[in-house]
């Protein structure tokens, strides 16, 4: 095409003018066609005019149709031809390794549909269609939300807890040999959200929120506490029981919460709340009517969590893993999420855990056995959180608490915690590594061990004679410092950044006495009581 052809007749060269879609361009495609002896081009030879090439009509310019001659036509269907008939017979020889192949797939999936646990264990409960008969008996564990009249902050807490749910992930128990003992259980579930008042808006969070647990097969309630009173015009420290934005704060506001945690957590560990229709949250009828006659079992123990506290990606593996301790290890008072010490430049090892003699709080786990032991009936007015931390509580039993927090609390504004210690936690690190938790070894938290292996530790690191030559030492290994009292300390750990308050005589995250952060995220720096008295406290005899 588009060439000159030698015959008996004259050839003239065409172009088919046209436009392009590879490049949107004009193009000139050449064709030939046979003409006449006597040319076009000179009507004064008196010959017949030449057969005019048909035109193909074009949007952006008048041009020429392009036609395609009958041998092009023929090679071009002769192509087509070959690629089809190619296409089959490969289709054909593979046929049978194709089927073979699908044959295997399907031996393998059902292989691993054999291997799973009950209600697919392993799967995201958001890939499972409803309906579904969720196992209540295992959900033993439950997750109460104290919240009062801040709906925002109460939405941002349960949008963390929906996204990070495990529903259906549980953690194998020991084999007790009791047939009555559950095989796994479900930290996490049911969701109860005890609200202080009746604020429609925050009970409308809660419905929302209903609707969307309610869809992963996870029984929601929501409980009403009458508010506690106040009767005061001037707390007992001469200020204002409520704030300029009319939020309580000060002892007021102490005092409401722990009246508020106090009927909550009676009414969660009773199982009263699992037979109040009224504070079942489901809008279907075919679920509602199922969980109302399936309840769960009353709680072996309950996740506390507040509405101003978003949690971690593996909050709950971190809660389900350490159950069996919490239930077993007479030596523990409760399980915590939080390191008041937890500071960016202060931790790095998301995957330890640690004892401490110091109650967080915080996002924490509270065992059926120790609310029964004299917790639960003794329950104090107000500053329930210091109460706890008191040795008559407490009773010389441990927290078990990460290096780095998996929750983290962003509620300073308009409430109990509006003050300089609510603006300090503020600025604690949150974990962004998801950890399954079950599959850790957490021997090394059992009491005698984690003792005398923290014994080890702080005794191999060099002893710092006072601040600065720790900081000259501390970029080559761990460092011990020495506090003679907590005066003493409060100096040191200001000038290294560290939480400086105590309570009951105990500094914040604190085992025996020892204060342990990370500077700059490298080496460890341990604060910690003269020599003879760590001997004393870690029964060490010399």
């Amino acid at each position: 095409l588009g060439k000159k052809v030698i015959g008996k007749n004259k050839t003239t060269r065409i172009s088919v003018r046209g436009w392009s879609p590879v490049n949107n361009k004009q193009t000139t495609t050449a064709a030939t066609t046979t003409t006449t002896k006597m040319n076009e081009s000179n009507p004064s030879s008196g010959s017949l005019p030449t057969r005019q090439l048909r035109q193909r009509p074009n949007l952006n310019q008048g041009s020429k149709r392009f036609h395609l001659t009958p041998l092009t036509s023929a090679i071009i269907f002769l192509f087509v031809t070959m690629i089809v008939t190619w296409i089959s017979f490969l289709g054909s020889i593979s046929r049978d390794h194709r089927a073979d192949y699908s044959l295997q797939k399907a031996e393998q999936m059902n292989r691993k549909i054999s291997l799973m646990v009950p209600m697919m264990a392993a799967m995201d409960a958001r890939k499972i269609s409803p309906p579904f008969k969720p196992q209540v008996s295992r959900m033993d564990t439950p997750t109460i939300i104290f919240t009062c009249n801040r709906e925002n902050y109460l939405s941002r807490a349960l949008e963390s807890i929906y996204k990070y749910h495990p529903m259906t992930k549980y953690v194998k128990l020991k084999d007790t040999g009791d047939p009555a003992t559950p095989p796994y259980r479900m930290a996490g579930a049911p969701i109860i959200v005890s609200q202080d008042g009746d604020k429609k808006e925050v009970s409308d969070v809660a419905k929302k929120y209903a609707a969307k647990f309610e869809e992963l097969g996870i029984p929601f309630y929501l409980m009403h506490h009458k508010p506690r009173p106040v009767t005061v015009q001037v707390d007992q420290f001469g200020g204002k029981p409520y704030g300029r934005d009319g939020h309580l704060r000060g002892p007021e506001a102490y005092k409401s919460l722990s009246d508020h945690y106090n009927w909550g957590l009676h009414r969660v560990f009773s199982g009263e709340v699992y037979h109040d229709t009224g504070a079942l949250l489901i809008t279907n009828g075919k679920t509602k009517d199922y969980f109302t006659k399936n309840t769960p079992p009353n709680p072996s123990r309950v996740v506390i969590l507040e509405e101003d506290i978003e949690i971690a990606i593996d909050f709950f593996s971190y809660m389900n893993a350490t159950a069996q301790l919490l239930d077993t290890d007479s030596m523990l008072l409760a399980v915590s999420a939080f390191n008041d010490n937890g500071f960016q430049s202060m931790v790095s090892d998301n995957n330890r855990l640690m004892r401490s003699d110091f109650f967080p709080g915080l996002g924490w786990m509270l065992s059926r056995g120790v609310w029964e032991d004299g917790i639960g009936s003794n329950w104090p007015e107000g500053w329930w959180d210091d109460w706890l931390r008191d040795e008559k509580q407490r009773r010389g039993r441990h927290i078990i608490r990460p290096e780095v927090s998996r929750t983290y609390h962003f509620g300073k504004s308009g409430g109990a915690s509006d003050n300089w210690m609510g603006k300090q936690i503020e600025n604690v690190a949150v974990n962004k590594k998801d950890i399954k938790w079950e599959s850790e070894d957490l021997s090394y938290l059992e009491e005698s061990t984690f003792r005398r292996n923290y014994w080890e530790i702080i005794t191999a690191a060099k002893v710092a004679k006072d601040t600065k030559n720790a900081m000259n030492l501390i970029g080559s290994s761990n460092i011990i410092l020495t506090y003679n009292d907590l005066k003493d300390f409060v100096l040191k750990a200001k000038y290294f950044g560290i939480m400086p308050d105590e309570r009951a005589g105990v500094p914040r995250t604190a085992y025996k006495g020892v204060v342990e952060v990370k500077v700059k995220g490298k080496n460890s720096l341990f604060l910690a009581p003269p020599r003879d008295k760590l001997e004393q406290d870690f029964s060490i005899s010399t």
